[in-house]
């Protein structure tokens, strides 16, 4: 079997809240699976269920985070302990192009929007090698009608995370999207071609000084660029910038509302404000001097004064 890719439980999870508390799905209508019971067939079973639950016009959610594989035939992603070698590949794990047909089973009116966070290459979230499998390429994902396929990366590219906010990159800013971040007019609603435009351009940003690429790929047909994915209302939420005030308290691993595994403010007798910008930088600025800042259990440092920012990507 696998190690679980990294964050995937998490991205899970945070995807299911996404789901319960800002689209607004019935909560009994948010299936998980996580651990050991994303199987295979489980994945199959329940992408089949929900897909005969949707009501007319409704929307049928499918999200994925973890380990994908390449096959001449298609893209695979990959269930609980699966053999991650050629010959038994297939045995363990679910193809896109199976995906796709059981969330078709939506009604005629009704639509069906699957987001994989997860690559194709044959590399593990840290660009490694998974197992026996190796990228040689791949048939191409074609579009079908009602439903979108919405992929964290090129065939070609690896899903890496994003540690500073402890999840998948592609995750945490398609979460962030839908969350109100990529309202660009305003309007309280999120559409999908909207949605695609900012996680693209936050990704990119992200990861200028990371020395890799990773594109997000989408799938739908034309009609599907006006489909509204959420309606926020007064619930959007602005995206996270340097410009936010935020106080933690001392020990804070939350900063401007994400959560920052292995960080730790000690505020002494001053005021620390810190933030995670839309790049993934932890943003920290301190008055009066002195306040010690440690990220990941490394010191970095004091402000000498109010004007001295502090940026560093956590790794």
């Amino acid at each position: 079997s696998l190690q679980a890719a990294t964050y995937a439980e998490q991205d899970a999870e945070a995807f299911a809240n996404l789901l319960r508390d800002t689209v607004g799905v019935p909560r009994d209508r948010v299936k998980v699976l996580l651990g050991v019971l994303a199987t295979a067939p489980a994945i199959r079973r329940e992408v089949a269920r929900a897909a005969e639950q949707v009501g007319h016009g409704g929307t049928l959610w499918v999200y994925f985070s973890g380990h994908g594989s390449p096959a001449e035939d298609d893209g695979w992603l990959m269930g609980q302990n699966v053999v991650p070698a050629p010959d038994y590949l297939k045995d363990g794990a679910v193809s896109r192009r199976e995906l796709v047909r059981l969330a078709g089973g939506v009604p005629a009116d009704a639509r069906a929007v699957i987001v994989l966070d997860a690559c194709f290459s044959g590399r593990d979230r840290a660009g490694g090698d998974l197992g026996q499998l190796r990228f040689a390429g791949m048939s191409t994902l074609g579009v079908v009608s009602r439903v979108a396929v919405w992929s964290a990366t090129q065939a070609d590219q690896y899903a890496g995370p994003l540690p500073a906010a402890g999840h998948g990159l592609f995750t945490y800013f398609v979460v962030g999207a839908l969350s109100g971040w990529a309202d660009a007019d305003g309007d309280g609603q999120v559409a999908l071609r909207e949605a695609e435009r900012y996680v693209g351009q936050a990704m990119s940003r992200a990861l200028e000084r990371a020395g890799r690429s990773q594109r997000p790929e989408l799938k739908a047909e034309n009609a599907a660029d006006a489909w509204v994915l959420s309606e926020l209302g007064a619930k959007a939420q602005a995206p996270p910038t340097v410009s936010e005030r935020w106080l933690p308290p001392p020990g804070a691993s939350t900063l401007g509302g994400v959560q920052v595994p292995g960080v730790e403010i000690d505020r002494g007798e001053g005021i620390v404000n810190a933030v995670v910008d839309d790049r993934g930088f932890l943003v920290v600025t301190t008055d009066p001097p002195g306040a010690r800042i440690t990220l990941n259990g490394n010191e970095a440092g004091a402000s000498p004064d109010i004007s001295k920012t502090i940026r560093s990507i956590i790794h």
